[in-house]
């Protein structure tokens, strides 16, 4: 019954922030009209997906499409090895990268602003947001990126997940990359949580660089690859394992992302973090969430001159 609820709050707040979005008054989302205009000169990926894009908004329960974004996320609930299991999967198509974006409250990447989840994504004006990689309570070292900026660029022990200019996607271990490399090739976002989930050839990782309590059953948020222009965000129910879902270890978190068929895929920070929000609204049902700084998100292209709402 209260899973039932939650979709019909979200149906309703579905449908009024596509009312939203036509009017054009909805922040950090291109209206409708813009979207036309932005469509006039099709991109390489608008025409390379061409199917997955529609000429107007079309937003349902669990789905977006306009000229630039396609959104379409399916729940699984399975028993796996005696656990009931719940998972979200978010397939993703953008027309440019710039849709691609990770906000945080004042631009804050470099220092913990508390915030929860659905507050950040509807001042960023997000379709579709994923909890990020706790970038800023690590403090002021490692390596990471955001949206072009570099904000710290020290070697650090942790994998990396780098989403470059051209959209390609590559995860590293600790020992795999240089990060003058990484940015001379044109870093866009650089995500320091990790550990990465597939190998050089896409398949499942047995091993995996973290620590031993972060391999075990938990609430999970990860990000896959496919190629330029195609990515999903993953999200796992946990910690309800006697009533909603037990939450995914690392190898079950890997196994999926081999089977989704992505080449590539990168888990974020989890446990109470993992939140998932759909059209500014939360999506997924966690035992409980955490205030957190930071979201991977997609939204409509930003207008020249226009930047993250901050």
């Amino acid at each position: 019954m209260e899973h039932r609820q939650q979709t019909s709050v979200c149906r309703l707040a579905a449908l009024f922030l596509a009312l939203l979005l036509c009017l054009g008054v909805l922040p950090g989302v291109v209206p409708q009209a813009h979207a036309e205009d932005a469509a006039a000169e099709k991109t390489e990926w608008q025409i390379k997906f061409a199917e997955h894009f529609t000429d107007e908004v079309v937003v349902t329960d669990h789905s977006y499409s306009s000229p630039n974004v396609s959104i379409d996320i399916t729940m699984h609930q399975e028993t796996i090895d005696g656990y009931p299991q719940v998972w979200y999967v978010a397939d993703i198509y953008v027309a440019s990268l710039d849709c691609f974006r990770c906000y945080a409250r004042n631009n804050s990447f470099d220092r913990y602003v508390k915030v929860q989840a659905d507050e950040l994504a509807q001042e960023a004006g997000a379709l579709i947001a994923i909890n990020g990689d706790y970038c800023s309570a690590q403090g002021n070292y490692g390596f990471y990126v955001r949206n072009g900026v570099i904000y710290q660029k020290e070697q650090t022990t942790c994998d990396l997940c780098v989403l470059y200019n051209d959209g390609t996607m590559e995860t590293y271990g600790k020992k795999d990359y240089k990060v003058a490399d990484v940015i001379d090739h044109g870093a866009y976002q650089v995500w320091k949580f990790g550990p990465r989930l597939l190998d050089s050839e896409g398949k499942a990782k047995k091993e995996f660089n973290a620590p031993g309590p972060i391999w075990i059953g938990n609430p999970r948020s990860a990000i896959g690859y496919y190629e330029p222009g195609h990515y999903c965000f993953v999200m796992v129910d946990g910690r309800q394992q006697k009533t909603w879902s037990r939450g995914f270890t690392l190898e079950q978190l890997s196994k999926l992302f081999e089977d989704l068929g992505c080449t590539a895929a990168y888990n974020l920070d989890g446990g109470a973090s993992a939140t998932m929000t759909f059209m500014g609204q939360l999506y997924n049902r966690q035992s409980s969430y955490r205030k957190i700084g930071d979201i991977l998100m997609i939204g409509e292209p930003l207008q020249e001159g226009e930047t993250n709402p901050s």
